[in-house]
């Protein structure tokens, strides 16, 4: 199996669930991780002192990505931290108390649509700013985009953006040689042309989503 050690990847939403697993395996590969969080630097310090204690390289990066200045802070500081960034992972999201579209609170769509769409943009933004060429950016999709599930409307609706700017950024940014994946919680993208890159095409299962999830996600990395 290939290793990457030399290069960078920021993982938001890192100090848990799928984010915290990525960070495990992508250190376990060489890669330096920084773990991005908003609220629990406990938890974050957990993912940091289990990467260190693989023997790998970690530091914890406070930063709402629902905030501009804080997104572009978190940037400057991996930059500072490890010298650049080869791979961003977009794990963190929200899904608050579900309800048919006719019963939604209005403060819940709000809500949706700062983190899931406002942060998916200012995250992407930034990092198409920062990823070194023939680096790679992966967006944590969700297959309720498609499924019409009762009561995921908002949910659903607030993430497709990153079904759509995953699209459109990897055309933007093909000719730096950046690849550009989202991938959900069932199914995932891989090759690995073996010298670090990315290139999408396979498809295999994985398993359902959560805090036990040996992540399969973070292999659209690697």
């Amino acid at each position: 199996m290939a290793t990457f050690d030399g290069k960078v990847v920021l993982i938001t939403g890192a100090s848990r669930g799928i984010g915290h697993e990525t960070a495990q395996r992508l250190a376990s590969l060489g890669y330096a991780v920084v773990v991005n969080y908003a609220r629990d630097p406990a938890a974050a310090e957990s993912t940091v002192e289990t990467v260190l204690a693989g023997k790998g390289e970690a530091v914890a990066i406070r930063a709402d990505v629902t905030d501009e200045l804080d997104v572009e802070r978190l940037f400057t500081e991996t930059t500072a931290a490890f010298g650049g960034v080869d791979a961003v992972v977009h794990a963190a999201c929200s899904q608050v108390a579900v309800a048919r579209l006719a019963d939604v609170e209005l403060e819940v769509v709000d809500t949706l649509c700062r983190m899931n769409t406002r942060a998916t943009l200012l995250v992407n933004r930034e990092a198409a700013r920062h990823v070194r060429d023939g680096g790679t950016i992966v967006n944590l999709a969700t297959s309720s985009v498609s499924s019409a599930q009762p009561g995921y409307g908002i949910y659903a609706a607030t993430r497709t953006a990153a079904s759509v700017l995953t699209r459109v950024l990897a055309i933007e940014l093909r000719q730096r040689d950046i690849t550009v994946n989202a991938e959900n919680e069932v199914q995932f993208a891989i090759v690995c042309d073996g010298n670090g890159g990315v290139k999408a095409g396979a498809i295999q299962a994985c398993a359902p989503y959560g805090n036990d999830t040996v992540s399969s996600f973070s292999r659209s990395v690697v």
